[in-house]
């Protein structure tokens, strides 16, 4: 009898923990929905002429960023992120030797740059084939989210006529941060499509149910 109240009570306090847990932390489903409206405020981008003069980009170097269905998304991916370590690899490539015979402070130095941001930057630059990649880099936002993740979570947005959107959130602080970018590319038209690009980063791939 004892034995069996014990059970039942570590079994009460596992389900309290579980629900304190989910409490405290922010949902997939939150964090998709928190990217959808980045990614209008990312169609508002493009379009703003006073963006566009202070950027001095000409509205023609735009066209394939520029749509009017980026509230509506037709598929949207969760990628699964790499580690830090993987991150490096892709980072410095056939440096990475050279780079595990650093000093340790300097090795740190590198590990903090190696974040998601950066890791998303590179996909963004690399896998442009619509726009110059200084065009496209200008575009892109971050955002402090309330919220809380255990780790960075990432979602990638496709669009019948507008540009793939990626966004990433990590959390900063207290905040979540949140960081999209455009990912020009024109193969991102499939989940093996996807998969087949984002497996270069070290990056798996599911389809998110919208």
């Amino acid at each position: 009898m004892k034995k069996k109240f014990i059970t039942i009570a570590c079994c009460s306090l596992l389900c309290i923990l579980s629900l304190f847990l989910t409490g405290c932390t922010t949902s997939e489903n939150q964090l998709y929905k928190y990217g959808l409206q980045i990614c209008l405020d990312m169609e508002d981008m493009v379009k703003n002429e006073d963006i566009r003069n202070f950027c001095q980009d000409d509205i023609s170097d735009l066209e394939p960023l520029i749509a009017n269905d980026y509230d509506t998304p037709i598929a949207v991916y969760k990628i699964g992120l790499p580690t830090i370590d993987e991150t490096l690899k892709i980072l410095l490539l056939d440096r990475y030797e050279q780079f595990e015979n650093l000093p340790e402070y300097w090795k740190e130095n590198l590990e903090y740059s190696a974040n998601v941001t950066t890791l998303q930057m590179n996909i963004a630059i690399l896998e442009d084939d619509l726009t110059n990649y200084n065009t496209a880099s200008n575009y892109y936002l971050t955002r402090q989210l309330e919220g809380k993740i255990v780790e960075p979570q990432a979602f990638l947005y496709t669009f019948e006529t507008g540009t793939p959107i990626m966004i990433t959130f990590q959390q900063y602080n207290d905040k979540i941060l949140a960081t999209s970018t455009f990912i020009a590319s024109s193969k991102l038209d499939s989940l093996s499509n996807v998969r087949e690009i984002f497996a270069k980063y070290s990056c798996t791939v599911e389809k998110f149910e919208i």
